[in-house]
């Protein structure tokens, strides 16, 4: 006979699913660090360092390396603390501030950019750039000085092919020259030889050369006194003076 009494089959499905979960067997828990726990079919959460503890690694590390960067570029400029010298027939730049050196040229290119420094160039220079300001730079011998900055006062007691001066407010002094160039203004130049030609243009400049083959002189306010000789001599502008003296 069928039993049409609904809550009496009600009761039946409860106490079915009560005997069930009374069955299931309960999962085990783990401790974990923080004081929580995780069940055994879950992945335990990995740790994450914090961004901050980073800094101080990222600067330790730039540290480091800036400071192998300079103890490279000194070893590489002073030849491991040593003497500077310019590589055998070879080149070499040098900068700085405040700096006084002596730097053995060896037949090779010097390029000075430093600023407010004092260098003794010993040897000959093939050829010699100053490209800083308010430098006091002698050397004994170059083929060739080209000044570029401005402010330096340069001496050379030999003989060059060149001499030229780019940029103003420079005091040269050589001992002779084959060409010299003065393309700025503000210079003061002496040659204490024979020059074979002397070119000055632009304003303000004042040459004296011991004598001259030929001289050149362009632009305004510009004097040239040669001591010895009868120097071929063109000049063009204004407030030009070539005279001997």
């Amino acid at each position: 006979m069928k039993d049409d009494d609904p809550e009496k089959r009600i009761r039946e499905l409860e106490k079915q699913l009560e005997d069930f979960g009374k069955a299931r067997p309960e999962q085990p828990r783990y401790p974990y660090v923080g004081g929580s726990s995780y069940d055994s079919g879950q992945v335990k959460p990995r740790r994450k360092v914090p961004i901050l503890l980073w800094f101080p690694i990222v600067l330790v590390a730039i540290f480091v390396l800036a400071a192998a960067a300079a103890v490279y570029i000194a070893n590489r400029v002073s030849g491991g603390g040593g003497p500077i010298a310019v590589p055998q027939g070879g080149t070499l730049g040098v900068g700085g501030n405040g700096e006084n050196n002596t730097i053995a040229c060896n037949d090779g290119n010097l390029t000075l950019s430093a600023m407010n420094s004092a260098f003794h160039v010993t040897g000959h220079c093939a050829g010699l750039t100053v490209t800083g300001f308010d430098n006091r730079v002698s050397v004994d011998n170059a083929d060739s000085i080209e000044i570029s900055g401005y402010g330096n006062t340069v001496t050379s007691s030999g003989h060059s092919v060149g001499v030229k001066i780019s940029l103003y407010g420079n005091h040269v002094d050589v001992g002779s020259a084959e060409n010299l160039t003065v393309a700025n203004y503000g210079n003061t130049v002496s040659v204490a030889g024979h020059c074979g030609t002397v070119a000055v243009s632009l304003y303000n400049n004042q040459v004296r050369v011991e004598s001259a083959d030929t001289i050149n002189v362009s632009g305004y306010s510009n004097t040239v006194t040669y001591r010895s000789g009868t120097p071929k001599v063109s000049q063009s502008g204004y407030d030009i003076t070539v005279k001997q003296g």
